[in-house]
């Protein structure tokens, strides 16, 4: 079986129940004993001697290493956002040509259909081969710049 233990505030109030004067000479005791603690510690503060230069050189120290520490973390992230600014850029850039490709392929597949077609390939062979239909007949007429050129 456990034992009952009692907090700090019960144990005052069953005290303060018991014998209450008691209760109240403890309640002094604990107030002047702090009231010393803070007188302490404020002479502390007051006889503090000046750092010594060997204190001031390690404190310096410190300093210049969170210094350090602080600008090379500043300058990674530096970096790495300048990194991912031209990573950012760079995809604009490729959805760009993306599009380019993308347009250039459509006019490639519709002169691809137009290549298939019986049209094209009469008008194409009546340009570079200069065929022609059975009963029809070609005519040649020369170039204006080749005609020139033999005028001189």
């Amino acid at each position: 079986m456990a034992k009952d233990r009692l907090s700090r505030s019960q144990r005052y109030v069953k005290k303060a129940v018991e014998n209450p004067v008691e209760a109240a000479s403890d309640r002094e005791k604990r107030r002047e004993k702090r009231e010393a603690a803070l007188i302490r510690k404020k002479e502390k503060e007051v006889q503090k001697k000046p750092a010594s230069k060997r204190r001031k050189l390690k404190a310096s120290r410190k300093r210049l290493v969170y210094l350090v520490i602080i600008l090379s973390l500043i300058a990674l992230v530096a970096i790495k956002v300048e990194n991912i600014h031209s990573l950012i850029k760079e995809r604009q850039e490729l959805t760009a040509y993306k599009y380019v490709l993308m347009k250039e392929k459509a006019a490639l597949n519709e002169e691809m259909n137009n290549v298939k077609s019986k049209e094209y390939v009469e008008q194409q062979a009546r340009a570079q081969l200069r065929l022609v239909r059975p009963g029809e007949i070609l005519y040649i007429f020369p170039e204006k710049e080749k005609d020139l050129e033999e005028d001189n």
